[in-house]
């Protein structure tokens, strides 16, 4: 049937999406049935996905084959959100000419959305919005070649995000996103490269002090 997803590539998705989004914590054990159950799809596309991720580095597996979330080194992660910080900033400028009045009117509702989220202290509800904000943004390039390069970076950076909402809720105070959209009503290019650099330096900075960017 035209317009469906096979369930495979449903299960990837998804599986993906629970890592970008931090729904599974650093260190965490993860069983086939339990992804399944969770994702609401068979044990047999889970499985397969399981595997795809896995070489993607989304979960490792120890010597007795047991898979989790990789639990990364504060000087891992840094390395890591450092070149989310060189690559995001050119992904959302190459994007910047394509967005139409329809995306940026999402990206405002995403942005008020989160910050009702913050709020609420609704930690999961913040997690998938900031992951759609940002996606929302760096995929309206329809030729990017970041976006992967990027979203290889979240699967890994991802579990360890969430933690920031519970124990730096600070990194929050200071709305970066509404400068990126003040910047893209403007068109203008280094404001915007500026607003998403400071948004992931303000996350590595709460996540690990003394590897904050320069």
């Amino acid at each position: 049937m035209s317009g469906v997803t096979p369930q495979h590539d449903l299960a990837w998705k998804r599986l993906r999406e629970t890592l970008f989004e931090g729904r599974l914590a650093p260190g965490q054990a993860v069983t086939v049935a339990s992804l399944a159950a969770d994702l609401g799809l068979g044990t047999m596309p889970v499985r397969e996905a399981l595997r795809r991720v896995t070489a993607e580095g989304g979960f490792e597996a120890s010597p007795t084959r047991r898979l989790s979330v990789p639990d990364l080194s504060s000087h891992q992660l840094a390395a890591l959100i450092r070149a989310r910080a060189l690559l995001e900033p050119e992904a959302s400028v190459a994007a910047l000419p394509h967005l139409s009045a329809a995306q940026v009117t999402d990206l405002q509702n995403l942005d008020e959305a989160l910050s009702q989220a913050i709020r609420r202290g609704d930690r999961r509800d913040y997690m998938r919005l900031n992951f759609r904000f940002h996606f929302s943004l760096y995929r309206a390039d329809p030729g990017s070649v970041l976006v992967p390069l990027i979203e290889s970076l979240w699967l890994k950076t991802g579990p360890h995000m969430s933690r920031l909402f519970d124990s730096a809720p600070g990194f929050l105070r200071e709305d970066r996103h509404q400068q990126a959209l003040i910047a893209i009503r403007q068109s203008d290019p280094e404001g915007l490269r500026r607003a998403i650099a400071g948004d992931i330096s303000d996350a590595l900075e709460a996540l690990s002090p003394v590897s904050a960017l320069p």
